[in-house]
């Protein structure tokens, strides 16, 4: 079962712990900075924080909440008038939603670090929780001091991390170089291609694992997509079962997992055999008409496709294949096609292991922080918007109604941090 979690204007409470929104502008009346409730149990576990800075806005949907906790604002009031006013710099209680506190010594294996999502994430954690753990990250190289120099300049030299030069002046790199360890390894390797000793030392240390790796070419080879997509996935999900402290396991999918369907969609998991085309099966065409997806068998041909596809024109060969198979089961290409199969592949194998799946759409730049603006490349809506600029691109099919999702990175990044949280807080109840 995936875990979520409700936000609802950046005021995150479960759907039983709503205020009006007359109580929330007596709150914001009294301190300007953003309080954020949290809920634990029940009311007298209510965490009260000024942490964030920024305004809270709030919708008119918010007169219609329900007040099932009248007494919480008064309490907020309460504990801000202690000692007098409080000031913006002054933090009630620094765990608000549980996202600090929950980081705080946590140490961290990461896969695809050196992508633009996890790059953000790393960033983002060492910023706001200096006294973070350490943080792994599974890294291509031949040996450690190459994987230390990818780190030092595909990383932490980045102009991404200015902030925390400024923050921690000439111990800067002392500081990066203390939280980011790189580990030797290959998610397309058994094992993770990493060294034994060093296998079972971050086993018996890591708390959480993210796995941000992938391969994101629509129309890839689909041994090589297979490979990183679906099998990735599992090659690390059978690692984390020899993590003995491990709190979460949280793996980045896409929102084209769900394909091409109308209206609203909510959110599923993915369950072996299942595929798009037979649950959009109608009367007309009844479902036995198309197979169940079998994935071992998918994995076979590809692998006795790409034995058999060695001549120049091979590649291609692949690339039609996957395009193919995607289409056959109702997938748009081979990239959300594989990246499902590696969610069903993870919920039939997961165990007992905590697991996250999260399904972002577009991720663009960031927003405001830690520089607004920042993206590394030309990537996801740049093309279109830099040929448009330079007149080469004139005209676009598309539907004018649609709306096109886009998220800025921090807002992924942050729905990261949520899930994290989020999960140690369901175990402390489970195990209280």
């Amino acid at each position: 079962m995936m875990m979520k979690t409700l936000f609802l204007n950046r005021l995150s409470t479960p759907p039983k712990l709503l205020i009006t929104k007359d109580e929330y502008l007596l709150l914001e009346k009294k301190n300007r900075n953003v309080i954020k409730l949290c809920h634990k149990g029940n009311s007298r576990n209510a965490v009260i924080s000024s942490e964030l800075k920024s305004p809270v806005s709030v919708s008119e949907s918010t007169s219609n909440l329900s007040t099932h906790l009248p007494s919480l604002a008064s309490l907020a009031l309460k504990e801000m008038t202690l000692n007098g006013h409080t000031k913006s710099s002054e933090v009630v209680d620094s765990h608000g939603l549980g996202i600090v506190r929950f980081l705080r010594g946590k140490v961290f294996l990461i896969t695809g670090a050196t992508g633009f999502l996890a790059k953000v994430l790393i960033e983002k954690i060492l910023r706001t929780v200096p006294d973070v753990g350490k943080i792994y990250i599974l890294i291509k190289a031949k040996d450690q001091a190459e994987a230390m120099q990818r780190i030092k300049t595909e990383i932490a030299d980045t102009e991404l991390f200015k902030n925390l030069l400024q923050t921690h002046g000439k111990s800067h790199q002392k500081y990066l170089m203390s939280k980011l360890v790189p580990i030797v390894g290959n998610l397309c390797e058994p094992n993770l291609g990493i060294n034994t000793e060093i296998s079972d030392r971050v086993a018996n240390e890591v708390d959480v694992i993210i796995n941000s790796a992938g391969n994101t070419t629509f129309d890839e080879r689909y041994d090589v997509a297979l490979n990183t997509n679906t099998l990735g996935p599992c090659r690390f999900l059978s690692y984390a079962k020899k993590c003995k402290k491990l709190k979460l396991f949280l793996h980045i999918s896409t929102a084209y997992v769900n394909g091409e369907r109308q209206g609203i969609v909510m959110e599923k998991p993915f369950y072996k055999g299942d595929s798009i085309s037979r649950e959009k099966a109608s009367s007309e065409i009844p479902r036995r008409s198309f197979p169940l997806l079998d994935i071992e068998a998918e994995i076979r041909m590809a692998l006795d496709a790409s034995m058999k596809f060695q001549d120049d024109a091979g590649s291609q060969k692949m690339k039609d294949l996957g395009q193919e198979r995607a289409r056959l089961y109702g997938w748009q290409n081979t990239y959300s096609f594989t990246k499902a199969m590696g969610e069903m592949m993870i919920e039939n194998q997961r165990g007992e292991i905590p697991i996250v799946i999260l399904r972002p759409s577009i991720i663009e730049s960031t927003y405001k922080e830690p520089i607004p603006g920042w993206i590394e490349g030309i990537r996801m809506l740049d093309p279109l918007i830099v040929a448009y600029a330079k007149g080469l691109l004139t005209g676009f099919p598309v539907d004018g109604t649609a709306i096109i999702d886009l998220v800025s990175t921090p807002k992924h990044v942050f729905s990261c941090t949520c899930e994290s949280s989020a999960i140690d807080t369901v175990t402390e109840q489970a195990f209280s």
